[in-house]
């Protein structure tokens, strides 16, 4: 079982099934949705590491608009430091669109109907570049906190430092703080008084 967390988006209810299905039994965790509307929270509450994403959404779309539309907020928009991998899926294989995708950010193409050992194989390389680019990040902040990088990063102790310092820069307004930080006033709260920044 591969230690990865995927999302699934994809309008066609049978083959978002059929995806994580076949994806279930190789990764730990796997969500699937039909709205990409979702993407935003669910890649912010559950710390996904690949999005598996449709190109298409609704009926009688083919140009792949709507798959870079949401791998820009995915990779460029979402306000996180390390956001997940991407792999774009679509049934109208187009060279072109693939290009455009991995140019703009996407981490791999898979064309509709897909061999099961080429996409597993697609999701979990995507998820070991994401975590290998999570553990530089960790090391840049474990240096900017002064901790010593030969050593693994607490990431307790890296949300800790965030925070206290969005707060800071933030002048102490929890809901300036919340907004920078992605999460909800409560949420924050909460990590606050965990960690003892009140």
């Amino acid at each position: 079982m591969i230690q990865a967390r995927i999302l699934i988006i994809d309008d066609n209810v049978a083959v978002l099934q059929s995806l994580r299905l076949v994806l279930k039994g190789a990764f730990c965790t796997v969500v699937a949705v039909s709205d990409p509307q979702l993407i935003p929270a669910i890649i912010k509450e559950e710390n996904i590491d690949v999005v598996l994403l449709d190109m298409n959404f609704g009926k009688g779309k083919m140009d792949g608009q709507d798959g870079l539309f949401w791998l820009d907020r995915i990779k460029h928009r979402s306000g996180l430091d390390c956001p997940p991998a991407v792999v774009l899926i679509t049934a109208f294989g187009d060279i072109g669109l693939a290009v455009d995708s991995l140019k703009q950010g996407g981490d791999d193409f898979i064309q509709k109907p897909w061999d099961n050992a080429d996409l597993i194989r697609k999701i979990a390389e995507a998820a070991e570049k994401r975590r290998e680019k999570r553990q530089q990040a960790n090391r840049s902040i474990g240096q900017q906190v002064g901790k010593d990088i030969s050593q693994p990063v607490d990431l307790t102790d890296l949300e800790r430092e965030h925070i206290r310092k969005v707060m800071s820069e933030c002048g102490g307004n929890m809901s300036v703080a919340a907004k920078a930080l992605g999460i909800s006033r409560t949420t924050l709260y909460s990590k606050l008084k965990r960690y003892g920044l009140q």
